[in-house]
């Protein structure tokens, strides 16, 4: 059976580490590995979606190494079709995230050769019979290419644009593009819009997605559609241990509620919830819940969740 959401994107390990604080210059800190965890941007949202009894799939690279066997042991066990996946004899992609009170993080991306789309030999027929196609917004003619397969075939896209330089050119393509945007207040900026999520949101549909979402961490997320429905929806109090790839996760989720013909602000409130679990264990994907367990949240009650399902 197609894969409903067809992701594209990273597979990654992030070792873990918890400190007090970022250290100043030349100032030493002990700390402790606390555990490696499978991450990536692309395999964290393509979870999310399996997690919520979505069919995905994943367009990665990978290493031959036990870093790449545990993290495609993981997505296997989870569900996600990895059939796009590129294998290749370097090491796989890793990040040390470096995480402090209520789990925030920072983080040190080391890249191989492991690390991006194999844009040149995909098989675009992955999307054939696929509702959205993910992607990760950067320089390159991978997402171009990617944006006019998905166009002959009916998928929607959808984009993770994170604090990156893009020539303008490029990023009005991807926004010309892309049916549904997934951004943050600082990515905003770079792109050269606006600031605030209200205006900048505004900024972005203009110029042509359907869905525009502001991430705001602690304080939840801004929807905006080109309907003119809009709203900040409040972020939920859990107790976080790690940060990392919470955003990817609401991506995951929001795609999955709009692929069960939910509005814009459902999706919101849905994927408000399951980024803020995914935080409160260590790893990105450390305490990703199904459908049935948020269906019991308090501030999902009277969006009839339980009934989301088919």
């Amino acid at each position: 059976m197609a894969a409903e959401l067809v992701a594209f994107g990273d597979i990654s390990m992030d070792v873990a580490v918890e400190i007090p604080r970022l250290p100043g210059p030349d100032e030493k800190l002990w700390v402790e590995i606390v555990g490696e965890y499978p991450g990536g941007m692309g395999a964290n949202a393509a979870a999310a979606f399996a997690a919520l009894g979505g069919r995905a799939a994943l367009v990665a690279s990978v290493g031959d190494d036990e870093r790449g066997t545990r993290a495609l042991a993981e997505l296997t066990e989870r569900g996600v079709d990895l059939a796009g996946v590129a294998h290749l004899d370097a090491a796989t992609f890793w990040t040390l995230a470096l995480l402090a009170e209520r789990g925030e993080k920072s983080l040190l991306q080391f890249a191989t050769p492991a690390l991006r789309v194999p844009w040149a030999s995909v098989d675009w027929s992955i999307l054939d019979g696929a509702m959205f196609a993910h992607t990760i917004a950067d320089e390159g003619d991978g997402n171009l290419r990617l944006i006019a397969e998905a166009r002959q075939r009916g998928v929607m896209v959808s984009v993770d644009i994170e604090p990156v330089t893009l020539e303008a050119e490029m990023r009005d393509q991807l926004l010309r593009g892309a049916q549904v945007v997934f951004t943050t207040p600082a990515a905003l900026q770079s792109l050269g819009a606006p600031r605030g999520p209200e205006v900048g949101a505004a900024w972005l549909i203009e110029r042509g997605p359907r869905i525009v979402v502001v991430t705001l961490g602690h304080d939840g997320c801004f929807v905006a559609t080109s309907s003119a429905e809009a709203a900040q929806i409040a972020g939920i109090d859990v107790e976080a241990r790690d940060t990392t790839g919470a955003g990817d996760c609401f991506a995951g989720a929001f795609l999955w509620a709009l692929s069960r013909r939910r509005s814009a602000l459902e999706a919101g409130r849905l994927a408000n919830s399951m980024a803020a679990l995914s935080t409160s264990a260590l790893g990105s994907r450390g305490n990703l819940v199904g459908l049935a367990e948020l269906a019991g949240r308090q501030e999902l009650a009277g969006l009839g969740v339980e009934g989301w399902g088919g």
